[in-house]
């Protein structure tokens, strides 16, 4: 546990020059997560993760908060989701996958996603957020978890996170 205390200090309020801060918390139950909100009247993206979890999980979380740093990066998530989903309608993810701990106002597209990480988690990839993807975090934690997979099994999708994770600090 004192490594992943480390990691968390190590998040917490790391300051970024367009404003945004990065806030590291230990979650000591539920489920990782990352969160925009404002405190003290600046956008503060707060990092949740328990001890325990997977390296992956805690990319994924840190995938959704460089879309929050980075107007460039949200962008080019929305226009790669666009891209593959296409005009593919979404599906309601509590009927579609009941018992699955949706909730009524969670919707999907699969696009193709589910080549590499199977029918429930594709929906997800294309998940509806107003302020976010899950574009960028699906991807990171596949890259995490299996890369040479993740290459063979969606070249254009792993391409495109590599391409994400390689652009100057500027875009």
């Amino acid at each position: 546990h004192d490594a992943f205390r480390s990691l968390a200090g190590l998040l917490t309020h790391v300051p970024h020059a367009d404003g945004l801060h990065v806030v590291g918390r230990v979650a000591v139950s539920g489920r990782a997560s990352a969160n925009v909100s404002d405190v003290r009247g600046k956008p503060v993206c707060a990092v949740s993760i328990a001890p325990g979890d997977h390296p992956a999980i805690v990319a994924h979380e840190l995938g959704h908060t460089l879309e929050f740093h980075s107007p460039k990066v949200l962008e080019l998530c929305r226009s790669f989701l666009a891209h593959r989903c296409g005009d593919e309608p979404f599906a309601k993810l509590a009927e579609k996958f009941p018992g699955m701990g949706y909730r009524d106002d969670e919707y999907g597209r699969a696009d193709d996603f589910a080549k590499a990480f199977g029918p429930k988690a594709a929906h997800y990839v294309g998940k509806r957020y107003e302020n976010g993807t899950e574009v960028l975090s699906m991807g990171l934690e596949q890259m995490l978890r299996d890369p040479a997979g993740f290459h063979r099994k969606d070249p254009e999708y792993a391409a495109f996170v590599v391409h994400l994770l390689s652009m100057p600090k500027a875009e």
